[in-house]
């Protein structure tokens, strides 16, 4: 319930002429009002975290079988209790080695939002072509979505990039 009613304000936020979110009150035998959701945000939800929950997992899976063995045997012989070896030995080291590539995995799903045309949800291309018919502006508005794009793809670079400065070992790697 509370995941429709944030995926109806994140809606609401990119529709701002639709009402989707108001106080649910009883009629009759039914309720009118509440979190009105589109079907099309509802597949494209579904359909984007499918597809980007898979690769996600993969990364996670392939960053904790890049943790030497040796490291976490060296841990346990310090007679560590387990959550410790989990906390502060496997969870850095498999950080480190699956940013950059959960970076990379969030910027393609970034790019995979226009699936939204596949189920008639409009998302940033669908609305600069309707925009391209209507004014006839099409190099303009065809200049101002690749910037966002690019804009919105830098925020996530930038963002792990940051990550993974915050979690490198210094001096480790440099020469």
């Amino acid at each position: 319930m509370v995941g429709l009613t944030l995926s109806a304000l994140i809606v609401s936020l990119a529709w701002p002429g639709q009402n989707l979110i108001s106080v649910p009150e009883l009629r009759g035998f039914n309720f009118v009002g509440g979190a009105q959701v589109p079907t099309e945000f509802l597949a494209l939800l579904l359909a984007l975290t499918l597809f980007g929950s898979a690769y996600v997992a993969e990364i996670v899976r392939g960053g904790f079988e890049t943790v030497p063995l040796g490291v976490i045997e060296a841990a346990r012989a310090l007679a560590l209790p387990e959550w410790i070896v989990e906390l502060k030995v496997r969870i850095p080291i498999a950080l480190r080695s699956l940013l950059l590539p959960l970076g990379s995995q969030y910027t393609t799903l970034l790019k995979a939002t226009s699936i939204g045309l596949a189920v008639g949800f409009t998302d940033l291309f669908a609305v600069t072509l309707m925009s391209i018919n209507h004014s006839g502006h099409t190099i303009a508005l065809l200049l101002s979505m690749s910037f966002c794009f690019v804009v919105l793809n830098q925020l996530i670079v930038s963002l792990f990039n940051g990550l993974n400065r915050a979690v490198e070992i210094p001096g480790y790697g440099t020469k």
